[in-house]
């Protein structure tokens, strides 16, 4: 029996993914502009899958958990389905981006499965945690997907064994200016 080939059947599966949370966007968002940008943002990432994997990932995870906040107020779906989803979602995209990125050393299978399930974990906490805070869930995903981002490259760092004190403060520090100017402009705004 012939193994079919892991990385086109992660590439064909992040591209239905891609479809179905461009289909949840549209259901869900009125804007047009926005509708506009995002169509523009998953054609550009398309595009350049090839030298930048992150971008569709990312896309994906932002449009993915966009969704997942909207059919969990809008459809009134168990909120222990949307996070076995939100669960599977997240391993799928972490996975997928530790396939697409080359690694300049070989790396322990047993450390990168505990780091898969761990940022699964730690994923699923914040979506749980953010789902309760009162704001659009366009700010809600976004908040996910720096802090997705975040998770990723340390791991990326600590897999390569290039992790240190300093990149990690650099990282942290990134991340909390964006997730402050986010939910700034989200409370100056309104929610």
């Amino acid at each position: 029996m012939k193994i079919l080939n892991q990385p086109l059947v992660l590439k064909i599966l992040n591209l239905v993914i891609l479809f179905l949370v461009i289909w949840g966007f549209y259901y869900f968002e009125p804007s047009l502009i926005l509708r506009i940008l995002i169509i523009a943002l998953c054609l550009g990432a398309i595009l350049q899958f090839g030298k930048i994997p992150e971008l569709l990932i990312l896309v994906n995870f932002y449009l993915g958990f966009y969704f997942l906040y909207n059919i969990r107020y809008s459809l009134a779906i168990p909120m222990a389905v949307i996070l076995v989803a939100a669960f599977m979602i997240t391993i799928l995209l972490f996975y997928s981006l530790n396939q697409f990125i080359k690694y300049p050393i070989a790396f322990d299978i047993k450390k990168f499965n505990l780091f898969l399930v761990v940022t699964g974990l730690v994923i699923l906490e914040i979506f749980l945690t953010m789902s309760l805070w009162p704001v659009d869930p366009n700010i809600k995903s976004l908040s996910l997907t720096v802090s997705f981002y975040l998770i990723f490259k340390i791991v990326y760092l600590e897999l390569s064994g290039m992790l240190n004190l300093k990149k990690i403060r650099g990282f942290a520090i990134v991340s909390f200016l964006i997730l402050s100017a986010v939910i700034s402009v989200s409370w100056l705004l309104g929610f």
